[in-house]
């Protein structure tokens, strides 16, 4: 998540719906689908936004790790 700059946001009809710094990173794009089996639909996220959401979110995550 961190690494990629990515956050999962939805998933609907089969596909997983996710904000990211780079909508336009292919090789991340790629990768997620190959990993998931879904197909990707990519969001503009605002840098500020990520972080805030990341934090909220996903730092206890990182701890575990």
């Amino acid at each position: 998540v961190k690494a990629h700059r990515v956050l999962p946001i939805g998933i609907a009809d089969g596909s997983l719906d996710v904000a990211m710094l780079d909508p336009f990173d292919l090789k991340v794009l790629d990768e997620i689908e190959r990993n998931t089996g879904r197909r990707v639909v990519p969001y503009l996220a605002l840098e500020e936004e990520f972080e805030e959401f990341y934090e909220q979110n996903y730092r206890n995550a990182d701890a575990l790790e």
